[in-house]
């Protein structure tokens, strides 16, 4: 092989970019996405108890709850897909039940 043979070869083999770069940025993303779902599950806990107690909240904690929900549901139908475990699918119709009954409940609220 010459040169230009590898370095076309080295080329077509990194189209799809930098195996190290993938790999960062898929950590990256599951550390956001990680940092993302403790936000919204600490503010619906936080809310439901200051509702709980106080009888107000400065925010709806139904409102972190389905946002919270809504990540859950994406995440686990994502592993279900690359997966096939059932665990993740009912996990995933879990979600998505409690999240169109939050949703209902919000707009009959509104």
């Amino acid at each position: 092989m010459n040169k230009e043979e590898i370095l076309n070869k080295s080329r077509s083999e990194n189209k799809n970019g930098d195996e190290r770069e993938k790999a960062l940025e898929q950590r990256a993303s599951q550390n956001a996405y990680i940092a993302i779902m403790f936000v919204f599950l600490g503010l619906a806990i936080i809310s439901f108890i200051q509702e709980a107690i106080t009888g107000a909240s400065f925010i709806d904690y139904q409102i972190c709850s389905l946002a919270f929900l809504v990540g859950f549901a994406g995440r686990h139908i994502t592993f279900y897909i690359n997966t096939k475990d059932k665990l993740n699918l009912y996990i995933f119709v879990g979600s998505v039940i409690i999240s169109i009954m939050i949703l209902t409940r919000l707009i009959l609220k509104a």
